[in-house]
């Protein structure tokens, strides 16, 4: 995932916002592989799992709109 959608990363954990129903959830994952601009998640998230970039609270909810990512191709 993107590292600008870690928050309070100590190590190999930190915590990341997912966009579950609409809402938001503060979700603790651990990481393996850590880039210059994305990180590998070992722990916390499943495939297809959307993420926030900036901090909001838990339980907000929000509209999801996604980004390109750089690097992969588009669909």
């Amino acid at each position: 995932i993107p590292n600008d959608a870690l928050h309070q990363r100590d190590g190999s954990r930190a915590a990341v916002f997912r966009v579950r129903d609409g809402k938001v959830e503060r979700i603790p994952v651990r990481l393996g592989l850590f880039g210059t601009g994305a990180s590998e998640v070992l722990e916390g998230l499943e495939a297809g799992d959307r993420v926030l970039i900036d901090a909001v609270s838990p339980g907000e909810r929000v509209r999801f709109r996604a980004i390109p990512v750089p690097g992969r191709a588009t669909q």
